[in-house]
């Protein structure tokens, strides 16, 4: 596994200077980003990393938020890349492995179960 990250964001506080990836409506792709205001409210202001001549700053819902996390330990939910296809899928964190995780898929569709 080559990147694994940790992003979830039912369980983690969403405060200001959080690192995050956000889901731009423009183009539905995901950019990394930082809070700026959390409106308690289910969205917040976040300033865009490079906003490429787009606004700098925009309010997203928090389902449209990745919350980015720099360590993983067993029972963490991860987006991890599948090397087969290059496609990035739901998993679980099963072992640290120093550097590389395993990862639980939860939906192996017939492929293995685990990936290192």
């Amino acid at each position: 596994m080559r990147d694994v990250r940790r992003w979830f964001t039912a369980s983690i506080c969403i405060e200001r200077g959080k690192r995050v990836e956000a889901l731009w409506e423009e183009d539905l792709n995901w950019y990394t980003a930082t809070v700026e205001k959390d409106f308690q409210n289910g969205t917040v202001q976040i300033r865009w990393d490079d906003p490429d001549g787009w606004p700098v700053s925009s309010i997203c819902d928090l389902e449209d938020l990745r919350v980015l996390r720099l360590s993983y330990k067993p029972g963490d939910l991860v987006v991890a890349l599948f090397e087969e296809d290059y496609e990035w899928y739901n998993a679980t964190v099963v072992q640290d492995k120093g550097g590389s995780f395993v990862v639980l898929w939860d939906d192996p569709d017939g492929g293995p179960e685990l990936a290192v």
